[in-house]
């Protein structure tokens, strides 16, 4: 075997096997799914600390 046609069967088989792991990995499901990306922890404590300082106030 010469030379270049070992490197015509080391590509070949690189080329195979990117093109199952590509396949593969098209099959799988997204690792990250975001649901709720509005979420503001900020804005839920401060309706609670509002509605606390509101009772507060009003005694």
């Amino acid at each position: 075997m010469t030379t270049r046609q070992s490197f015509l069967l080391a590509f070949a088989i690189a080329a195979a096997l990117m093109s199952t792991i590509v396949a593969v990995r098209a099959q799988m499901p997204a690792d990250v799914v975001l649901t709720d990306v509005s979420c503001d922890p900020t804005r839920e404590f401060s309706k609670g600390l509002d509605a606390a300082l509101g009772k507060a106030a009003a005694r």
